[in-house]
């Protein structure tokens, strides 16, 4: 029974016949094929099988895969074009459609930008964005903390001299109204830039020497300080988390604090003797003055 039913399914099986040709136009549909890589994947591992069976291998149609890739190549330069202009399109239109950054904002970036710029070396960027910085904003906001006026001339002045030559000195640091008000701050950084700018290179060692003291570090100075106090050459403790130095002597808090009221004293008596002598001058002005 079995056996029969498997002939008959067998028998079923071999009664089909294809009679329709295959509608599939092999050369139409390589010509339209896009993915040359896939195709030449495809053939060299066909020609390996091939080559492993004894088969002559199958010719690669080099002509074909020019072209597309010639024809890929033109259309990615083309979308690639395409995304560029999409993308200036709608940049510009962000930019039309955002408000514009407050000045004190700008300012602040303009700051940071130029802390980046010195953080990296870069100090004639640095002094330009220093140089950029408006007295009258930076001086409206007095929670502007991240760099006082004071910094800003030092850093401004010192990369300005690092980088400019002689015209530029001149042009934008000298004649620049703006910058010359944060010079106001420090008068040492405004002699130093005067005095190279009029070849007085006298006064600019003179200035170097004088703040040549001052050149240490914060680890340098523990160590020098530590070394003073475990010699007894003063009474005072170190606190390195905060980096604060706390003097201990009391004897000289005492004679410190006596000074400061005795300086309180006489700023009192002569406000006092001003204020009278104001008074008889006045009486004397209206001759309100009895003598007797």
């Amino acid at each position: 029974m079995e056996d029969s039913n498997a002939n008959a399914k067998r028998k079923r099986t071999l009664d089909i016949v294809v009679d329709s040709p295959n509608n599939l136009d092999l050369d139409t549909y390589i010509a339209n094929y896009k993915d040359h890589n896939k195709y030449l994947n495809t053939a060299n591992k066909l020609n390996e099988v091939l080559a492993s069976q004894g088969y002559p291998s199958y010719p690669v149609d080099n002509a074909w895969v020019e072209t597309t890739q010639k024809r890929a190549k033109t259309t990615l330069e083309r979308l690639e074009v395409e995304l560029k202009n999409f993308k200036n399109n709608l940049i510009k239109e962000s930019i039309r459609s955002t408000p514009d950054i407050q000045p004190v904002v700008q300012a602040k970036l303009k700051v940071a930008a130029a802390l980046a710029h010195l953080d990296s070396n870069k100090y004639k960027q640095a002094a330009n964005l220093f140089l950029e910085t408006s007295f009258e904003i930076s001086h409206s906001q007095n929670n502007y903390s991240e760099v006082n006026y004071s910094i800003r001339a030092v850093y401004g002045g010192l990369c300005a001299l690092a980088s400019f030559d002689r015209k530029q000195l001149k042009k934008q640091v000298i004649d620049n109204t703006e910058f010359k008000q944060f010079l106001e701050l420090e008068p040492h950084i405004r002699e130093l830039i005067y005095g190279f700018y009029n070849s007085k290179y006298s006064i600019v060692l003179d200035i170097l020497d004088r703040w040549k003291s001052f050149g240490t570090t914060v680890p340098k100075l523990e160590r020098e300080l530590a070394k003073l106090i475990t010699e007894n050459h003063i009474q005072a403790r170190i606190d390195s988390h905060k980096k604060v130095f706390i003097y201990t002597d009391l004897n000289f808090i005492d004679h410190r604090s006596g000074i400061f009221h005795k300086s309180l004293k006489m700023g009192d008596d002569f406000e006092q003797s001003t204020n009278a002598m104001l008074l008889r001058m006045n009486l004397l002005k209206m001759n309100l003055i009895v003598q007797t």
